[in-house]
C-alpha cells in the first residue's frame, strides 16, 4: 500500500498546475487557437503570465478566418482651406498687349505682343498685298491674264448677229484681237491655247471658237474694256460658243 505522502507526490506530478491551473491552461489554449480574446479576471499574477505564455505560443497557428463585413462609412472630413488667388500677366495684372512695327519677332509687317503669365505671344500683321487679277485696281497689271466664255445664237433679217466680250478689269492699252477657229493653231499670232484651255500672249485678246458653230465669225472692234464681234449667217440661223483669254501688255 502507498502511504498518503506518496499519493500526494504522485498527484502533484500528474497535476503540475493543480486543477485550477490545468483548467486555466486548457481554456487559454482553446482561446488562443480560436483567436478569441480572454480577460483573465480572477487569476493571480503567476497564472496570468502562464496563460499569456501559452496563448502566445499558439497565436497565429490556426487557419485564417473569413473576411469581416465592411465597416460603416466614416464621417465627412472638414473642408480644406481655400487656395491662394492665381495671377495673370507678368505683373499680376490682366494680360497686356503692345503693338510693334517692322520686321520683328518673326513678323515682316509688325504685329501685336501679348504678355501673360506664360511666355509672350506675337501676332503678326498680314503682309501688304499687291495688285493682282482680283480686287480693286485701275488697270490689269502687265503680264496678268483674264479669262471668260462667250455665246451667240439666233437669226437676223440683216444676215448677221452681234455679240460682245467684257473684261472684268480694264487694260492699260487696247489689245490685238485674234479669232481662233476650233482645232486651228495660231500660236504665231500670240494665241497658243485652245477652246478648252484658253491662253493669250502679252497685249493679245484670243477668242477661241468651239466645235459647235454655224456662221462666219469676225471681230468688229477691241477696246481696253473688251471687244465686240459679229457672226454672219451661213445657214438658216447663227449659233456659236467659245472661250477667250486676254493678257495685259
Amino acid at each position: 500500500m502507498f502511504s498518503p505522502l506518496r499519493k500526494r507526490a504522485g498527484r502533484r506530478l500528474r497535476e503540475p498546475f493543480g486543477k485550477a491551473g490545468l483548467t486555466v491552461a486548457v481554456l487559454a489554449l482553446v482561446f488562443a487557437m480560436i483567436g478569441g480574446a480572454w480577460a483573465a479576471a480572477g487569476l493571480n499574477g503567476k497564472q496570468k503570465k502562464e496563460v499569456k505564455a501559452i496563448a502566445k505560443s499558439f497565436q497565429g497557428t490556426g487557419p485564417a478566418g473569413a473576411a469581416g463585413a465592411p465597416g460603416a462609412k466614416g464621417d465627412t472630413g472638414a473642408p480644406g482651406a481655400n487656395g491662394a488667388n492665381g495671377t495673370s500677366g507678368t505683373d499680376g495684372a490682366s494680360a497686356t498687349t503692345a503693338s510693334f512695327s517692322g520686321a520683328l519677332h518673326g513678323c515682316t509687317e509688325g504685329g501685336v505682343e501679348v504678355k501673360s503669365a506664360s511666355a509672350p505671344v506675337y501676332v503678326c500683321n498680314g503682309k501688304n498685298g499687291t495688285n493682282g487679277t482680283t480686287g480693286f485696281t485701275e488697270a490689269l497689271p502687265s503680264g496678268k491674264s483674264l479669262y471668260g466664255t462667250w455665246g451667240i445664237g439666233g437669226t437676223s433679217a440683216h444676215g448677221a448677229i452681234g455679240g460682245s466680250i467684257s473684261f472684268g478689269i480694264p487694260l492699260a492699252s487696247v489689245p490685238a484681237a485674234v479669232f481662233v477657229p476650233f482645232g486651228e493653231d495660231k500660236s504665231a499670232e500670240g494665241c497658243p491655247g485652245t477652246f478648252a484651255a484658253p491662253t493669250a500672249g502679252n497685249g493679245t485678246l484670243c477668242i477661241y471658237g468651239s466645235s459647235e458653230m454655224y456662221g462666219a465669225f469676225s471681230v468688229a472692234e477691241a477696246s481696253k474694256a473688251g471687244a465686240t464681234f459679229t457672226m454672219s449667217e451661213t445657214g438658216p440661223f447663227v449659233f456659236g460658243l467659245g472661250s477667250w483669254a486676254v493678257t495685259a501688255p
